[in-house]
């Protein structure tokens, strides 16, 4: 698909979503597909106040420990800093958040994305 098919597809695509959040959603992902800011994505999707798939999993774990004050994310790779960045922009983002990871030329990067190691 050429770069004029995709903007004739667009609003045909749209007109397919059955809700105005479903839209919503649609426009903030084609954003985050041809800019590829994921602080920007998270940033417009908090503002719709979905709930993740992580979400009850956490709530329940919080529920648990009530005193936890901090996250360990296990993996400093490409998915455990997409995982910092969603809990950055989430309910969560006042706790510390750390990596735990074995390779230590991670342990840089994660530090550069907001988490400890």
């Amino acid at each position: 698909m050429n770069a004029i098919d995709l903007i004739h597809a667009v609003p045909e695509v749209e007109k397919h979503l059955s809700d105005e959040m479903s839209r919503q959603i649609y426009k903030i992902r084609l954003n985050y597909s041809i800019y590829r800011n994921v602080d920007e994505f998270f940033e417009n999707i908090a503002k719709l106040n979905i709930k993740w798939l992580y979400e009850p999993d956490l709530d329940e774990f919080f529920s648990r420990n009530v005193n936890a004050k901090r996250i360990v994310i296990f993996g400093a790779g490409e998915r455990g800093r997409y995982t910092l960045t969603a809990l950055k922009h989430y309910k969560y983002k006042d706790l510390q958040i750390c990596f735990c990871d074995s390779d230590s030329r991670k342990w840089k990067k994660a530090e550069k994305m907001g988490g400890g190691v």
